[in-house]
């Protein structure tokens, strides 16, 4: 029986030509070279799940606040590595990147950035978030607002699993560091 340390990432001679022209389109990330595994439909959904977050009003900043939070709640070094870059892209500092990164409760940021890490530890602890912080969210943001990031904690709760889970390796570099999205 072969022993695996990850699951095996396809390399552009294992592709059809249309995937591999496909993959040539994002940045080049091992977790999308992954999801040219998954059935198209599957690849699709993912995808436009990630174009969909990207292009909503939901504020950058506060977005990879979460999405970072999430990847240290969750203990996922390939979606840190990846969103560190782009946290610092919108403009998080390294000081705030320490807090939202160690803190057991964030306490130390804005009013605000407190309450979405808040949120982002519930929903991984709990599953979901508390009645108290469902009413703060929803006194802070409209209801849509409000849905629009659980959505993107219930996209990134499936990220991080995935990515735990399968094990793919890191770029030595992000390439994301020059991004403002994960599909470029």
């Amino acid at each position: 029986m072969k022993h695996y340390s990850s699951v095996p990432l396809p390399e552009d001679n294992q592709l059809s030509h249309e995937m591999a022209k496909e993959l040539k389109r994002f940045p080049p990330l091992n977790i999308h070279r992954l999801l040219t595994l998954l059935p198209d439909d599957c690849r699709r959904g993912w995808m436009d799940s990630v174009s969909a977050i990207y292009k909503t009003d939901f504020n950058p900043k506060l977005r990879e606040i979460a999405i970072c939070r999430y990847g240290f709640k969750t203990n996922c070094k390939y979606e840190l590595h990846q969103h560190i870059a782009l946290a610092k892209n919108m403009g998080i500092t390294e000081d705030e990147l320490k807090i939202i990164l160690s803190e057991r409760e964030v306490k130390s940021l804005t009013e605000e950035e407190n309450l979405i890490c808040k949120a982002v530890d519930e929903f991984e602890d709990l599953a979901g978030v508390s009645e108290a912080t469902l009413n703060e969210l929803l006194n802070r943001y409209s209801v849509q607002k409000t849905m629009v990031f659980f959505y993107i904690l219930s996209h990134y709760t499936c990220v991080t699993r995935v990515l735990n889970s399968t094990k793919i390796p890191l770029e030595p570099i992000s390439p994301l560091s020059l991004c403002k999205s994960p599909v470029g």
